[in-house]
C-alpha cells in the first residue's frame, strides 16, 4: 500500500530533509501514480497530514522522555550556532 511505503520512507528519512524531498521527488508520487511533469499530482493537503501524523507519533513516543539539561557553556554554544 502507497500510504505504507510513504511512511516508512518519512519515517526513514529522519531529520534528513534532503533525503526527504528525494523520496518525495521521485519518479512516482505520494499516491503511487505517475510524476505529471505539468506540476505535483498530490495536493498540499496529504503531504501536509503526512508530516503532521509524523510529527505527532514523533510527540507522542517521546512524551515520556525527560527533556535535555545544559550546561551553561552548552547553552551559549547551541545558541550562536543558532545565530
Amino acid at each position: 500500500m502507497a500510504a505504507d511505503y510513504w511512511t516508512t520512507e518519512t519515517d526513514n528519512a529522519g531529520t534528513d530533509a534532503r533525503r526527504l524531498w528525494r523520496s518525495v521527488n521521485t519518479q512516482y508520487t505520494l499516491l503511487g501514480e505517475e510524476k505529471n511533469t505539468d506540476g505535483p499530482s498530490f495536493t498540499p493537503e496529504v503531504f501536509h497530514d503526512l508530516i503532521v501524523r509524523k510529527v505527532g507519533d514523533i510527540g507522542s513516543s517521546t512524551a515520556s522522555v525527560p527533556g535535555p539539561t545544559f550546561t551553561r557553556y552548552e547553552l551559549r554554544r547551541r545558541l550562536f550556532l543558532c545565530l
